[in-house]
């Protein structure tokens, strides 16, 4: 596997190579017919032989144009098209004050002019591929990704590091990447992939960190191997953590959380915090549109943020995949304390309560 940094590395180097390889028949060929060109645009034959150096030495300088054209075009496909554009305009300044330095001070009338040319155009290549295989941050990737909120807010603070989301509802994807473009963020990637696409994507110790974001709880049991925090998801992470990455959940859902304690614990990872009020304990996370909109319904946002463990015992694997893995069994006893019923166990939560409004035992956690 390539890994994402490898593989936008591995772009990168193709596009340079296309570059070089269209930029040397280019030159080739026009230096060859510059003055068969001219004379089929019936230029004048008192300008002809200047116009054919002009020409020839401006078709010399076509790899470096080359380059820009095609490193500035990937640039732009991430959104970041500001960075090319002060490319281009330092490489005008830098034009008309050679023009000026070769025409006027060296007399060298219109070889200058074309020299100046392909000299600002050799700098704005060289300062596009420089942007290009710059050394970048730290990877973090976004799980699940929806509307894109979290990662934009992340990018805008944060414009060393990458920030990558991913999620595999088109809608979600559109949102997110529209979000992206409008920022022109040319630190966040939209990646319309889910979670089992993860090691095709990244190679190992590639990831900073792992943020799983209000993730779908799926609360029926035999819909469990769907949680981003089940033990099996949380082991498919571990080889593509670099070292010190962590892994933390936000949620809205008590009983994810509770499940999740016990899932991270069985996959080998070490708790850094638990908390029941993550914005309170911890508010240095972006607050989402999402977000606030449960904030305002009473739901509280619990979390997990764990590190890597020395690798689980195939026992303790096993372990969490024997635990109760219906959400049903983590809603606490007294429902009619619940101040905010968590998304998706509405009607779980409500025939539980008739029940016990009619002098019925809640059914067994067993069969949840």
């Amino acid at each position: 596997e390539w890994g994402f940094e490898k593989l936008c590395g591995k772009m990168s180097t193709i596009s340079d190579l296309s570059a070089a390889v269209s930029g040397v028949l280019l030159a080739g060929v026009g230096f060859f017919v510059a003055r068969g060109l001219l004379e089929l645009m019936s230029s004048p034959e008192d300008v002809i032989d200047l116009a054919t150096l002009y020409l020839k030495i401006y078709f010399l300088g076509m790899p470096m144009t080359m380059l820009y054209n095609f490193s500035s075009a990937l640039l732009r496909a991430v959104g970041d098209t500001k960075r090319p554009l002060f490319c281009l305009a330092t490489a005008g300044v830098i034009n008309v004050i050679l023009n000026l330095v070769f025409v006027i001070g060296f007399q060298m009338s219109v070889a200058g002019v074309a020299l100046a040319t392909i000299i600002s155009q050799t700098v704005s290549a060289c300062m596009v591929t420089a942007l290009l295989v710059k050394e970048k941050g730290p990877l973090h990737l976004d799980l699940g990704c929806g509307k894109g909120a979290f990662v934009v807010a992340c990018a805008e603070r944060d414009p060393e590091g990458l920030y990558i989301g991913m999620d595999a509802e088109p809608v979600c994807i559109a949102y997110a990447a529209q979000a992206v473009a409008e920022r022109d963020l040319p630190n966040a990637v939209i990646v319309p992939l889910g979670a089992d696409a993860l090691a095709r994507v990244f190679a190992e110790g590639e990831l900073a960190g792992i943020t799983l974001n209000f993730p779908t709880p799926h609360p029926k049991r035999h819909h469990a191997r769907k949680r981003l925090v089940h033990v099996d998801r949380l082991l498919a992470y571990r080889p593509l953590l670099a070292p010190g990455a962590t892994v933390t959940l936000r949620t809205d859902s008590q009983p994810l959380w509770e499940y999740a304690k016990g899932q991270f614990d069985a996959a080998g990872y070490r708790a850094l915090w638990t908390s029941a009020d993550v914005g309170r304990e911890h508010p240095g996370f972006p607050e989402t549109e999402y977000e606030r909109r449960l904030t305002a319904r009473g739901a509280a946002v619990y979390g997990i943020c764990a590190a890597l463990a020395p690798a689980p015992s195939p026992d303790r694997v096993q372990a969490g995949r024997d635990a109760e893995q219906s959400l049903m069994a983590y809603l606490p006893d007294d429902l009619f304390s619940l101040d905010y019923v968590p998304l998706g166990m509405e009607a779980a939560v409500e025939n539980f309560r008739n029940r016990e409004r009619k002098g019925k035992a809640r059914i067994p956690r067993s069969h949840g």
